[in-house]
């Protein structure tokens, strides 16, 4: 079985499914293998331009073979809106932009399996050097550790395709983009005239999205989607118990003045003493008169000063 295991350190998975706009909002769950394989593809070009195409095409070739089966983590979705430049004339010409993207654990993983995948070992070798190179999948802040694992002979999947004949109660149906296996890939002819060629399955991975656009196709050539099933309800929070850990002590706390005209200096101590009068009169609301705490009285119950600085001090700072 060849094993893929990915952790996103930041958090975060952006990246739109493919077929969608990106102000849908709809992240890509789980991430794609034709976006995983193209994710390689780049590695190999960048970071490891003197391989041959000979010892790097087994390796796209056997994770493209058939759909993988994934085990997803806990997780659920947010976005964020900005408003981006149009690159206009007019510097307050913006446009409103989502960024729909997957939260999870920095710590969870997702596991990406083929159970009859086989690499011989130099291949295995290669396959985990170039997935060591991927610093993110999907937009550039997410954030990607993959590595392969071994030794691992089960694993219980709660993601596959609909073929897998797996039970399908509780489960919702995504598309999910996936290569073209390279023996069932059709060349297609790009091109005109004596500049007319085919393109090979190496090239239709890395087809680019101008390409795309320019010969008019309403997805790549070397991209077929595949319906999965995933758990329903995926992106429910799980309603986790509260930590029991005890709390950090507190030591200090600043606060800020936010105004258009501040005081000015020569008040400082006038001002500490207004915080400590409406600290020490919120304290006996909240606790009693005979409650306060000497850490915010200074003093014990029978008025005498405590010894030692143990009760708060007021501390104005001009910044």
């Amino acid at each position: 079985m060849v094993l893929i295991e990915l952790t996103f350190p930041a958090g975060r998975y952006h990246a739109t499914a493919w077929g969608r706009h990106v102000n849908e909002g709809v992240p890509e769950w789980p991430p794609s293998p034709y976006r995983l394989v193209r994710a390689l593809y780049d590695a190999w070009k960048r970071k490891r331009p003197e391989w041959e195409e000979v010892r790097v095409c087994p390796l796209l070739a056997a994770v493209s073979s058939t759909p993988p089966l994934y085990r997803l983590p806990d997780a659920t979705v947010s976005h964020t809106r900005s408003f981006l430049s149009k690159n206009e004339e007019d510097p307050q010409s913006k446009t409103l932009i989502f960024d729909g993207f997957v939260v999870l654990s920095p710590r969870s993983t997702v596991l990406m399996g083929w159970p009859d995948g086989a690499l011989d070992l130099q291949a295995l070798k290669d396959l985990d050097d170039l997935l060591s190179l991927l610093n993110y999948l999907g937009r550039s802040e997410s954030w990607i550790a993959a590595r392969l694992v071994s030794g691992v002979s089960a694993v219980e999947w709660n993601c596959y395709p609909e073929t897998h004949g797996s039970d399908a109660s509780e489960m919702e149906t995504v598309p999910v983009a996936t290569p073209i296996p390279q023996d069932e890939y059709r060349p297609i002819e790009i091109g005109t005239g004596r500049a007319a060629r085919h393109m090979s399955w190496m090239d239709a991975l890395a087809t680019g999205t101008d390409v795309i656009q320019k010969a008019g196709w309403s997805h790549p050539p070397a991209m077929r989607y595949i319906d999965y099933l995933r758990p329903a309800g995926c992106f429910e929070p799980s309603g986790a118990a509260p930590p029991t850990h005890r709390a950090a002590e507190m030591y200090s706390v600043l606060y800020a003045f936010d105004s258009k005209v501040l005081p000015q200096v020569t008040e400082t101590l006038i001002i500490g003493e207004q915080v400590r009068r409406g600290l020490m009169s919120r304290h006996k609301e909240l606790v009693g008169e005979q409650n306060v705490s000497f850490k915010f009285s200074g003093k014990t119950p029978e008025g005498e000063p405590i010894q030692g600085h143990q009760h708060a001090f007021y501390l104005p700072l001009d910044r």
